[in-house]
């Protein structure tokens, strides 16, 4: 069967994905100016936003289990757009614009939440032998999505100015709406009835999987807290302009993360997934010492945009190692792991923000080191520890 349509509906997914994370914090300066939230609030938006996508990596076992995946999907696109249509409104219709951005974001959360643990599944079970190509392929459309909000918002606010940030959210809303249509048409292969299944008790009872759930929170860890930082160490670094170190920031770290993910789907498969992520992992290690280290701050900067190579593998990279050794796992594995990936992606801005409130940017740039030095260490402990598939 051709699958064509079904991967295209994927890569849209992990573009909407994009959007949920990245859509609202280039908003905080609206936020503060036009209904004087503190930065304190703001902060608390964001935490919002991690802390509902993480009960829904959880509960997508039962969300799953009771709709099926395709209908999950769907559902889910048909949230995240449902929120940023209610982000254009609700802030002004309800008279407290914090609790009307709250609301917005419970929708886009578990929208967001529900893509990410179901999407890569959705092509691990379409993609046969090319299952690593594939899904480092799929995960590159993040970045191509964020590199695309982030672009578009910037240079739309720069232009017509900060107002027009309400109808930029009804505009985005459209993409999570048409993908969700289009996966009502696409066919989406289910998961494998229960007793076809590895029962997900024997899978986290596993040596392997505790792991790779460590590489996963390494993975989160390693890539959001360089890239939440990214524009605010290009500002500072080089005293440019926000406009000017969202491009070398943040996009720039998009950037080389893309198009790392597609030269790694297009190695041979012959080169082991772990030897991958040992190089990057590597390479991930060594921007960071030299981002936090080197009193150069243009070279500072290329090594926080060339992080993004580094950690370009991390996350789909984990995920191939989950399906290489529990083929059948199901969505319940990848929930799991998705789950763990998000704590990551918590702990590391979280931690980068505390110690660069005390000591600088730089010592907490050097503090969170410490992530992909993590990665390094499990992988080494599982080129090791060959441990039999369960």
């Amino acid at each position: 069967m051709n699958y064509n349509s079904t991967r295209t509906a994927c890569y849209i997914g992990y573009v909407v994905q994009a959007i949920i994370n990245n859509f609202l914090p280039l908003l905080f300066v609206m936020f503060n100016t036009d209904y004087g939230l503190s930065y304190t609030l703001l902060g608390g938006i964001v935490l919002l936003n991690f802390g509902i996508q993480l009960i829904t990596d959880v509960a997508s076992i039962k969300i799953v289990h009771m709709l099926g995946t395709k209908r999950s999907v769907i559902l889910a696109h048909f949230m995240c757009a449902l929120g940023l249509i209610l982000l254009c409104v609700l802030p002004d219709l309800i008279g407290n614009a914090f609790i009307g951005i709250c609301i917005s974001v419970l929708f886009t959360a578990v929208g967001g939440g529900l893509i990410e643990v179901l999407i890569s599944p959705v092509m691990d079970r379409i993609s046969g032998d090319k299952g690593r190509g594939y899904m480092s392929f799929l995960h590159s459309f993040y970045c191509w999505g964020q590199i695309l909000v982030v672009l578009l918002t910037t240079l739309a606010i720069f232009v017509f100015g900060l107002s027009v940030w309400r109808p930029l959210s009804l505009l985005w809303a459209v993409v999570p709406l048409v993908n969700g249509f289009f996966f009502i048409k696409v066919t989406v292969v289910e998961e494998e009835p229960p007793e076809q299944r590895t029962p997900l008790g024997a899978i986290m009872k596993s040596k392997t999987f505790f792991l790779i759930a460590v590489l996963m929170f390494a993975a989160g860890a390693a890539e959001l807290a360089m890239a939440q930082w990214a524009s605010t160490f290009a500002e500072q670094g080089l005293g440019l302009s926000k406009f000017t170190g969202d491009l070398l920031g943040p996009c720039a770290f998009a950037f080389f993360m893309g198009a790392g993910r597609i030269a790694y789907a297009l190695l041979p498969e012959r080169i082991s997934m772990k030897s991958v992520l040992l190089v990057g992992g590597t390479i991930a290690l060594g921007c960071y010492l030299t981002t936090s280290l080197v009193d150069n701050s243009i070279i500072a900067v290329i090594a926080c945009a060339l992080c993004g190579l580094g950690v370009s593998a991390m996350w789909p990279g984990s995920y191939t190692l989950a399906s290489e050794s529990f083929p059948h796992g199901g969505n319940a594995m990848f929930g799991i792991l998705a789950m763990f990936g998000d704590l990551g992606a918590s702990a590391g801005p979280w931690l980068a923000g505390v110690i660069a409130s005390a000591k600088g940017l730089r010592p907490a740039l050097l503090v969170c080191s410490v992530f992909p030095a993590i990665s390094l260490v499990f992988l080494l402990f599982y080129r090791k520890n060959k441990i039999k598939e369960v």
